[in-house]
């Protein structure tokens, strides 16, 4: 189906050379900062008991990307791991990656079909850091034996945009995305005994997650799928990034380092509740202009001990960037954005923005982006109507989980 998707051991390993403290906290549980252990490291030395560990990405999030940078360069990393399977790149064009991570010459536009190509909302991809992960595996690669050698695995569905809607359409029915990424996991790493790292959204990867849209009431994120098999072989690290800022949540956390990587169990953080941070609001709209919404909590009643095992910490939501792409790859080819805007519209029913990518700034706000772009995904899919007294009865029942009063009619669109 064609959707508008343009939508952590109580030892903390904090970076930094600290003085160690036992930091007080609410309901006399303590985290325990450590004087020299790297956050890096401590991901790491995850591998020695995980095969795959699964970072959530939080897409155009600079300060994680920073973050995975320093992962993939440190020596003890190639050590312990075979591969890297990421969200931004088409399954389809798997051999031209696999060439240019080795070092082959591809020309630059077969390779762009990497992560232009995706069938989630391509343009995300086009911020800096996504094209630049295939180049630091590359650099670290060409230093390399080839048994050692990382590979990057493509784990979007092989979607075709030379074909029609219908025949697109055809192909998300036939890999649904999560479903595809924990397929390719399996067949790449799991039954190949090498070891992974996961790099794709939060809401591929945290367990349990449930979709007040999807007829199931079986949860069915990539995590979730793979944990039918092996949830013992695992390890899920949440990022400190969501759609809005918890004042009291940032307060708690204002003396612990940037970034820190923080194992979730058994502390407070791990055992606070998922509404505060994870609540999000859906829209559908009737055809006659009216609006339903719903505030959704996607993993109601669950803390965030269970939806993950570790945190990465990477400073106060009001600090942290966005990458963003330079106003000139869209006004150099027009081309492009063209395609974008046929895709868009194939995909949304409305016109690409590519007003907001012509402005340049010089430092951009995650969370004020991010908080954009959800209030243009739900003006976006107001436009799938609830069409009758019976859709809107079957939307109250998919929000069954929530009060009544969660779930409400606005008059405006």
């Amino acid at each position: 189906m064609l959707k508008a998707n343009c939508i952590l051991f109580l030892l903390l390993l904090s970076c930094g050379s600290l003085k160690a403290q036992n930091e007080a906290i609410p309901g006399n549980k303590q985290i325990i900062v450590s004087v020299s252990q790297d956050p890096v490291k401590g991901v790491i030395n995850l591998f020695d008991k995980y095969p795959v560990v699964a970072l959530s990405e939080a897409h155009r999030l600079q300060e994680e990307h920073d973050f995975i940078d320093r992962l993939l360069k440190d020596t003890a990393f190639p050590e312990k791991v075979n591969d890297i399977v990421i969200e931004w790149g088409n399954s389809r064009y798997q051999k031209v990656l696999d060439k240019y991570i080795v070092g082959e010459n591809i020309d630059i536009s077969d390779l762009r079909k990497v992560w232009r190509d995706t069938g989630f909302s391509s343009w995300t991809w086009d911020a800096p850091v996504y094209e630049k992960l295939f180049k630091t595996v590359r650099e670290i690669n060409e230093k390399l034996p080839a048994a050692k050698k990382i590979r990057v695995i493509a784990g979007d569905v092989p979607v075709d945009w030379t074909k029609s809607a219908k025949q697109i359409n055809e192909i998300q029915e036939k890999y649904p995305r999560d479903k595809h990424f924990a397929d390719i996991i399996e067949k790449e790493v799991f039954s190949k005994n090498r070891k992974a790292l996961i790099v794709m959204g939060m809401g591929h990867l945290l367990r349990y997650k449930w979709d007040p849209y999807s007829g199931s009431d079986k949860p069915q994120t990539t995590i979730d799928f793979l944990c039918e098999k092996h949830s013992k072989e695992i390890f899920v690290i949440m990022v400190h990034a969501f759609l809005r800022r918890n004042a009291e949540l940032e307060s708690k956390l204002s003396t612990v380092p940037a970034p820190s990587f923080i194992m979730l169990k058994d502390t407070w953080l791990g055992e606070l509740p998922t509404d505060s941070v994870m609540s999000k609001r859906y829209e559908r709209g009737f055809a006659n202009g009216k609006v339903a919404f719903a505030v959704v909590n996607p993993y109601v009643g669950l803390s965030l001990q269970d939806i993950a095992d570790g945190y990465l910490y990477l400073g106060d939501m009001n600090e942290l960037t966005e990458s963003q792409p330079s106003p000139e790859l869209y006004s150099s080819d027009l081309k492009y954005v063209g395609e974008l805007q046929r895709r868009f519209k194939m995909m949304t029913g409305q016109n690409f923005p590519v007003e907001h990518y012509l402005k340049k700034r010089d430092q951009i706000s995650f969370i004020q982006n991010l908080q954009h772009f959800r209030r243009l995904q739900n003006k976006n899919t107001r436009h799938r109507t609830i069409d009758s007294p019976q859709g809107l009865c079957e939307f109250q029942h998919k929000a069954r989980h929530l009060p009544q009063s969660f779930v409400q009619v606005s008059q405006t669109r």
